[in-house]
């Protein structure tokens, strides 16, 4: 009878144990399960930085190129500029030494 008595109590123990055990195992999973979300989470949130990384990016070559595309523009304007006074100096001067 006591070696029922002691066997029952190591079931007993062992039942506890394992129902102990089991509950250690699903807060695990559902630590793990939120790990993941978190994980989706910052990944979808780095994606979306990525996206908006690549935008500004954009954005900044296009004014880039606007501004070079304004610069190559003015650059021939002040030489065509340039060109013109000088053709109006010329002849300016070839008038006045007519008129002489």
């Amino acid at each position: 009878m006591e070696k029922l008595n002691i066997l029952e109590t190591k079931v007993y123990n062992l039942e506890h144990q394992l129902e102990f055990t089991t509950e250690k195992l699903n807060s695990l999973n559902e630590s793990i399960i939120n790990l993941k979300i978190k994980n989706d989470n910052i990944n979808s949130i780095m994606l979306n930085n990525d996206i908006d990384l690549n935008e500004l990016i954009t954005i900044k070559f296009i004014h880039f190129e606007e501004i070079l595309i304004e610069s190559e523009f003015n650059k021939t304007k002040n030489i065509k500029n340039y060109e013109l006074e000088k053709t109006i100096n010329w002849k300016k001067f070839d008038l006045n030494r007519e008129k002489k």
